[in-house]
C-alpha cells in the first residue's frame, strides 16, 4: 500500500458530482471508457464523500481516499460515472506518480524526454507548454461551446498555429506521450471545428423565399411611389427666400435622397437638413408624428423583408409656412420645415404612405400572410425553439413572438421566489431582437437546430398562490460556411442557450429574451 497513489484523472467539484476536466496521458483510465465531461459519482460502489470532495478522484488529496480503502498500485478499482443522466461502471488502475527521465537523466514529462526545463527553440519550456495545452484543451472540450464570450473559429485559427510544436513532438520523440498529445490535438480541432453537415435546397428555400419577397416589395413600391409623385406640384429647390416662399408653401415637394449624415442636432433636437448651401436648406424634424409613424413601419418591413435595407430615403413633403434657423455644417441657415408625407427608402425596395392613421408598407398586406406554424399546447419545449427559428426564417414576427413567456420568476418579500404576471417586455426590445434575428439568418447563419435538450427540472414548487414551474434549458448550434464546408459556429452574435418554462404543465413558453 502507498500514501502516492493516483488516478491520473483531474476532476471539478459540480453540483452532480465530480465532473472529469482530464485524464493524463499516462492513466490508465485513459482507455477505460471514462471521458471528459463525465462525472464521476463512486469508488467501488461507495458514494464520494462531498463534504470532504479534497480528497475525492481527481482532488488535490486524492491520495488519501486510495490510502482510507487500502488500494495498492496497479490495483483495479471500479468508478461509478454518469453521462447525459445515465451511470455506467469503468475500470481502471491506480499508479504512484511517475518520474520520468530524458537521454541524459534529466528530468522528463515523457520516458525519453522531451525535459521538462528545455525548450528545444521554442518560446517556452515542455512543462509549462504542456500544463498550458491541458489547461486549454480541457476547457475547449468542456466550455468553449457553453461560454457566450468566445468566437470559435477565432480559437481555431490559434489552435491550428500550435500545430508545429505537435508535429516537433512526434518526430523528435515519438511515443505513448507524443501519440497521446496528437491525439489530443486532433480531438480539440474537430470539437472547435463544429459540427458539420450538409444543407440541401429546401433547408435553404426560406432565403429564396426571402429573395423574392423582397423583390416583390421593390416591385410594389416602384407603382406606390409613381402614383405619390403624382401629387407633387411644387418646386423644390432652389428654396425660395423669406419673401418669395409663398411659391412653395402648402405643396407637395420630391427631395433628393439622404441619409442619416444629413441629420444635424440643434436647439436641443434633431432636424434632417435637405438641401445645400447654395440651393438652401428645407427641414424636417425627427420628432414629428408622422416619423414616429414612419419607424413603426420601417421596423416591420425590415423584420419581415430585408433587415439589412441600406439606411437612405427619399421624401415626399408638403411645405409648411414655418421658418426654422438651424446651424448645418457651421454655418447658420435659414430653411421652410416640412411635414413628410411619404417616403421611399433603401435601394428604392418600400414605400410608405404616412397619411394613413395605421400606415402600411406597399405591399405589406400580401407580405404579410404566412403559412401557420401549427403549435398546440401539448408541444415539447424542443418543438418550440424550432417553431421559433422557423418563424426567424420566414420574416414571421407574430408567430416569433407569441412564443415567448409573459410571465419572470422574480425575488419577492424576504427573497421568496414569485411569479410577476405584469411583465412586459418593451416593445422596442421585441424590435430589436427581432431585427438582429433577422439579421442572423440572412447573414452568416445559413441555418440553426436543436442540438441538445437537458432534463426539465421543477424551479417553483405549487403552493396556495403560486402554480408549479418547470423549467428545461435547449442548446441551438448555428451554421455557417467555412471553407466549402457548413459547420456550426458560436460568437458574441448568436445565442446558444435558450430558457423555457411552463406553469402547471400548460405550454413551454421562451422567457430568455433573447435574438437567434
Amino acid at each position: 500500500m502507498s500514501s502516492d497513489l493516483e488516478s491520473g484523472i483531474q476532476t471539478e467539484v459540480m453540483p452532480d458530482g465530480f465532473r472529469v476536466e482530464w485524464i493524463h496521458w499516462d492513466s490508465n483510465f485513459r482507455k477505460s471508457g471514462l471521458d471528459i465531461g463525465d462525472y464521476i459519482l463512486a469508488v467501488n460502489g461507495k458514494p464520494l464523500d462531498r463534504e470532504k470532495h479534497y480528497k475525492a478522484v481527481g482532488q488535490h488529496a486524492e491520495n488519501q481516499l486510495w490510502e482510507e480503502i487500502g488500494a495498492a498500485a496497479e490495483q483495479p478499482v471500479t468508478l461509478t460515472a454518469m453521462r447525459e443522466g445515465k451511470t455506467f461502471d469503468v475500470k481502471g488502475k491506480l499508479h504512484v506518480h511517475y518520474f520520468y527521465y530524458d537521454a541524459q537523466k534529466r528530468p522528463a514529462i515523457a520516458p525519453g524526454g522531451p525535459a521538462g526545463l528545455t525548450n528545444d527553440g521554442f518560446n517556452e519550456p515542455w512543462s509549462g507548454w504542456l500544463e498550458k495545452a491541458v489547461k486549454k484543451y480541457s476547457y475547449a472540450l468542456l466550455r468553449l461551446w457553453v461560454q457566450r464570450s468566445f468566437n470559435t473559429r477565432t480559437e481555431l485559427a490559434e489552435h491550428l498555429e500550435s500545430k508545429d510544436r505537435i508535429d516537433f513532438l512526434s518526430k523528435e520523440y515519438p511515443g505513448p506521450f507524443a501519440d497521446s498529445m496528437l491525439e489530443d490535438w486532433n480531438r480539440v480541432a474537430e470539437c472547435i471545428r463544429g459540427k458539420k453537415i450538409e444543407l440541401t435546397d429546401k433547408d435553404l428555400e426560406y432565403r429564396a423565399l426571402g429573395a423574392r419577397r423582397k423583390e416583390i416589395a421593390g416591385q410594389e413600391a416602384e407603382k406606390a411611389w409613381a402614383a405619390l409623385r403624382k401629387e407633387a406640384t411644387g418646386q423644390a429647390f432652389p428654396v425660395p427666400d423669406v419673401a418669395e416662399r409663398a411659391k412653395v408653401v402648402g405643396k407637395i415637394v420630391e427631395l433628393p435622397q439622404v441619409t442619416f449624415r444629413d441629420m444635424v442636432n440643434d436647439l436641443g433636437q434633431a432636424f434632417m437638413a435637405i438641401g445645400s448651401s447654395s440651393q438652401g436648406y428645407y427641414f424636417l424634424g425627427m420628432g414629428s408624428p408622422e416619423l414616429f409613424r414612419f419607424y413603426n413601419v420601417i421596423n416591420r418591413y425590415k423584420g419581415q423583408i430585408n433587415p439589412t435595407m441600406p439606411e437612405k430615403y427619399r421624401y415626399l413633403a408638403r411645405v409648411k409656412d414655418e421658418l426654422q434657423m438651424i446651424t448645418v455644417k457651421g454655418q447658420a441657415h435659414t430653411g421652410l420645415m416640412l411635414e413628410l408625407i411619404a417616403v421611399m427608402s433603401g435601394d428604392d425596395e418600400c414605400c410608405i404612405d404616412l397619411r394613413p392613421e395605421s400606415p402600411k408598407f406597399a405591399g405589406e398586406e400580401q407580405l404579410s400572410s404566412f403559412e401557420p406554424i401549427t403549435l398546440d399546447a401539448s408541444a415539447g419545449p424542443e418543438q418550440v425553439i424550432e417553431a421559433m427559428i422557423m418563424a426567424v426564417k420566414r420574416g414571421d414576427d407574430k408567430t416569433w413572438k407569441s412564443l415567448f413567456a409573459d410571465w419572470r420568476i422574480v425575488a419577492g418579500a424576504g427573497g421568496r421566489e414569485t411569479i410577476d404576471f405584469a411583465y412586459v417586455p418593451r416593445p422596442s426590445a421585441f424590435s430589436d431582437l427581432w431585427e438582429r434575428s433577422r439579421k442572423n439568418i440572412l447573414g452568416e447563419v445559413l441555418d440553426a437546430r436543436v442540438e441538445r435538450v437537458e432534463q426539465a427540472k421543477r424551479v417553483l414548487e405549487r403552493s396556495s398562490d403560486l402554480p408549479e414551474v418547470e423549467q428545461v434549458r435547449i442548446w441551438v448550434d448555428h451554421f455557417g460556411r467555412f471553407d466549402s464546408e457548413v459547420r456550426a459556429f458560436k460568437n458574441l452574435y448568436v445565442n446558444r442557450e435558450w430558457i423555457l418554462q411552463r406553469l402547471e404543465g400548460g405550454p413551454w413558453k421562451i422567457v430568455t429574451l433573447q435574438h437567434l
